[in-house]
């Protein structure tokens, strides 16, 4: 999918979850966004969050920042946890890739000095992203995910008929 339709259905989804959360007296509304909290669950309790501190030809520093459950699950955001987690998760991805592609880079580990990675560190990084990578197809390909969404989307084109 292009850049431009990601972002419009990303959009979409937070506006139906928005609006059938605004519906608290409505017991389908009230099901799906329950349904649709549950999605929670596939957010870790800790997670390294990668991000591009700097990206001069220079100085392209990449920075790993640990995440912990208070961040990443906010009481009674349920799916807006997973959302943003999501998010995290696709940024972590395109900036880990980013800098893999690099020959030089340096890399900051919890605001520590950054440094250049030795062969090892490189490595640990390549698995990295692969996890995450993996991560990233499960909750794309998450069946619970896609009929969740399958009915919160068909209830919503109901409503606004």
């Amino acid at each position: 999918a292009s850049p431009a339709a990601t972002v419009y259905s990303e959009a979409a989804k937070q506006g139906i979850y928005g609006v059938l959360r605004a519906l608290p007296d409505e017991p389908q509304a009230r099901d799906i966004v329950a349904r649709l909290d549950t999605l929670e669950r596939f957010v870790p309790n800790e997670f390294t969050e990668y991000s591009l501190e700097s990206g001069t030809a220079g100085n392209f520093v990449l920075a790993g920042t640990q995440l912990p459950r208070e961040v990443l699950h906010n009481p009674g955001k349920g799916y807006l946890n997973y959302h943003a987690f999501r998010n995290t998760l696709k940024g972590s991805i395109h900036d880990l890739e980013a800098a893999l592609r690099r020959e030089n880079f340096k890399v900051r580990e919890d605001s520590g000095a950054a440094a250049t990675p030795d062969s090892q560190k490189l490595g640990d990084l390549r698995a990295r992203l692969d996890l995450y990578k993996g991560m990233l197809e499960d909750l794309d390909e998450s069946s619970a995910q896609q009929k969740i969404w399958a009915a919160a989307v068909h209830y919503y084109y109901q409503l606004v008929k």
